[in-house]
C-alpha cells in the first residue's frame, strides 16, 4: 500500500474521534483525579475538538504530569499526536495506555495503524486481532477486521 494512502488511511480513521460525544464518553471513562489534572485534560479535549493540536499537546502532558496512572490522558495524548503526524510519540502514549489497561481495544486498534503505516505488516495484523472480540458494537473491531483482510492480502502478494 503506497505511503501516502496509509496516512490518509490513519488520518482518516483518527479523525472520527474528534467529535464532542466521543470526547465526553472518553472524559466519564476517566478514573478519579485531582481536579487540576481534570482541567487539563477538558482543557485539552477542547483545544484537540478546536484544532489546537500543540495546545492539546500540553494540556493532555500537564494532566499526565497530575495523575500518571490515568491510561486516558496517555490515550488522548496518542490521539493528537497521529493528528499532528508525529507516530512515533503516539505509538509511545497508546503503549503506555495498554501498560496500564492492557484491555483498551482503541489502543491496539490505533498502533496496528501506526505499525500499517510504518510498514510493520505483521505487528499491525497483531494489533488488529487483539481489538477482536471486544464487542461486535465497536466500529474499531468491524475496521480491524477489514484491515486483517486486507494485510493478509498484502503479506501474501509480498511473498
Amino acid at each position: 500500500m503506497p505511503r501516502i494512502t496509509r496516512y490518509v488511511l490513519f488520518l482518516s480513521l483518527l479523525l472520527i474521534w474528534v467529535d464532542q460525544d466521543v470526547s465526553r464518553r472518553a472524559y466519564a471513562q476517566t478514573s478519579p483525579f485531582t481536579q487540576e489534572a481534570k482541567a487539563h485534560f477538558q482543557s485539552g479535549l477542547q483545544s484537540a475538538l478546536q484544532g489546537e493540536l500543540d495546545q492539546a499537546v500540553n494540556e493532555f502532558n500537564t494532566a499526565i504530569t497530575l495523575d500518571p496512572s490515568n491510561p486516558f490522558f496517555y490515550y488522548n495524548l496518542g490521539l493528537v499526536l497521529g493528528m499532528k503526524r508525529e507516530f512515533q510519540p503516539a505509538m509511545e502514549a497508546f503503549t503506555h495506555t495498554l501498560r496500564i489497561r492492557p484491555d483498551h481495544f482503541q489502543s491496539h486498534f490505533r498502533l496496528g495503524l501506526l505499525y500499517e503505516i510504518e510498514g510493520r505488516y505483521e505487528k499491525a495484523l497483531e494489533e488488529y486481532q487483539r481489538v477482536i472480540g471486544f464487542g461486535e458494537q465497536e466500529w474499531e473491531v468491524a475496521m480491524a477486521r477489514q484491515r486483517i483482510t486486507l494485510l493478509e492480502k498484502t503479506l501474501s502478494d509480498l511473498q
